[in-house]
């Protein structure tokens, strides 16, 4: 006779008291989980991860005083457990730049209590869960944004050594007296550099170079190397 397997342990990260409590007493009642811990905001969710190593986490995109999205990624880096998120059906970038994040189901608000414990079920088992109205736009924002990276890294290539240096330390929010003194060149060398990279990328502007680093994701292969 097999063992049964032990419940799951499940951390829930909801923001409205109502839905915390209805969906941690709905997992109390299952066999198969228990809700080993819940939060209220992003720390507090970062910080029952860390003390009760959940094997799911139930985020809630609207979590106050943070940002969800960078609760994720957080819980990723510190933990094993598998990642849900919880939004609105609007929330559909939002809900991409949590899986580039690290979760692995989305579901949103209008999913009922017992499709969102079928959900945590199914994602404590390996299974990944998109809500099938999701499904599509998820998918091609996925592809699309994977598009603009390969179109980026290869703009990104007709840059030199120093347009790449000067592109990054401004992406990362420095002025150009601060880019010349860690790079130990001058202030004009600076704005020449920067408008060699605006002319090649096809932008206008340090905030249009910031936003294209941030958001194509290409800020980690562009660091300074002098």
């Amino acid at each position: 006779m097999e063992t049964p397997a032990p419940p799951a342990n499940i951390l829930v990260a909801v923001a409205q008291p109502v839905l915390r409590e209805a969906l941690t007493t709905l997992l109390e009642r299952d066999p198969r989980m228990t809700a080993s811990s819940v939060a209220a905001d992003g720390a507090s969710a970062v910080f029952e991860a860390d003390r009760e190593t959940p094997d799911v986490a139930i985020v809630d995109l609207q979590l106050p005083n943070c940002d969800p999205v960078r609760t994720v990624r957080e819980l990723r880096d510190r933990t094993d457990c598998q990642i849900l998120v919880l939004g609105d059906a609007e929330d559909g970038e939002t809900f991409v730049d949590a899986i580039e994040a690290g979760a692995r189901a989305c579901l949103t608000r209008d999913t009922s209590l017992e499709q969102l414990l079928e959900a945590t079920v199914a994602l404590s088992n390996g299974e990944s869960v998109i809500e099938r109205g999701m499904l599509g736009q998820v998918l091609t924002s996925l592809v699309e944004r994977q598009q603009e990276r390969e179109t980026a890294r290869r703009v990104v290539s007709t840059l030199t050594r120093r347009e790449r240096e000067v592109l990054v330390l401004v992406a990362s929010g420095q002025d150009n007296e601060q880019v010349a003194r860690t790079l130990v060149i001058s202030p004009e060398t600076v704005r020449t550099h920067m408008q060699n990279a605006l002319a090649k990328l096809g932008l206008h502007s340090r905030l249009e170079a910031a936003s294209f680093v941030i958001r194509t994701g290409v800020l980690d292969e562009l660091e300074p190397t002098g």
